[in-house]
């Protein structure tokens, strides 16, 4: 690893220790740019707008179904 044993998380500002950061060894300190905690914060962000966005595809899809099955009984 790099002489340095904290570095400033660029989400919170916070200067922490290495350890406080997941690994991500292709870069020069081997760490990423965010604290475990930010980090965390971020991918459940991210899950969640994931999981809102395909829920919605779902919706749409079961609609279209429902409503092609539904013209097949009207013909």
């Amino acid at each position: 690893m790099s002489e340095y044993t904290s570095k400033q998380c660029r989400k919170c500002g916070v200067i922490k220790l290495l350890s406080q950061y997941h690994k991500k060894p292709y870069t020069k300190d081997q760490v990423l740019s965010y604290c475990k905690s930010c980090q965390n914060f971020r991918q459940k962000q991210d899950y969640q707008r994931h999981n809102t966005v395909v829920d919605f595809e779902n919706r749409m899809s079961d609609a279209l179904i429902q409503l092609s099955q539904s013209q097949k009984w009207t013909k």
